[in-house]
């Protein structure tokens, strides 16, 4: 599974969910009939860790309100992605 924006979805990657309002993590990605019969969803997506809603489940089928993925896991510490412009 991957994000609009090319990258793969990962466990641990941080996320907004909302519109982007709501951030988060990913806690599973879901894809393969197996886990969506473990996890008791009829859908691909991802589960979500978030402090406003606890654990979520967001189905891949919402493409006008998809999870944006907000930085790079590394070592765990977060490195946030950023354009970097030359003047």
């Amino acid at each position: 599974m991957e994000y609009k924006s090319g990258e793969k979805v990962n466990v641990g990657d941080p996320v907004s969910i909302e519109n982007g309002r709501t951030p988060g993590n990913v806690k599973e990605v879901i894809e393969t009939e197996q886990q969506m019969k473990d996890s008791g969803v009829t859908e691909q997506g991802v589960m979500i860790s978030s402090k406003l809603f606890g654990l979520v489940f967001w189905p891949s089928s919402l493409e006008d309100d998809p999870v944006i993925y907000k930085g790079k896991k590394h070592n765990n510490a977060i490195v946030q992605t950023a354009k970097l412009y030359a003047f």
